[in-house]
């Protein structure tokens, strides 16, 4: 699987949360060691899950788009934070070296 389609499926199955210390190495995502992933829960009465449609139903949106187009921008590096709404990164935090 495409690195990068499966961190769009990740940001997808988290819906709401953040990624942390993602590696990107050559331009592509690393997933050895994994990201940690937390999820953000809102505590509130039940409501019926409704199933959405599945990431390949749809086109990607401009933030998946910003965001990789920065993973392939950095080169070699480290996204620190990813913060993830509505299954779409809405931040991004890149550690940088000092030059």
């Amino acid at each position: 699987m495409n690195l990068s389609v499966a961190l769009l499926e990740l940001l997808h199955d988290l819906g709401f949360g953040r990624v942390e210390d993602l590696s990107v190495r050559d331009g592509q995502t690393v997933f050895d060691p994994p990201p940690r992933v937390v999820a953000t829960l809102k505590m509130q009465a039940e409501t019926p899950a409704c199933e959405g449609p599945q990431l390949r139903d749809f086109s990607l949106k401009q933030s998946a788009v910003l965001l990789l187009l920065l993973i392939r921008q950095m080169g070699d590096g480290k996204i620190r934070v990813i913060q993830v709404r509505h299954g779409l990164p809405v931040t991004v935090e890149v550690e940088r070296p000092v030059v």
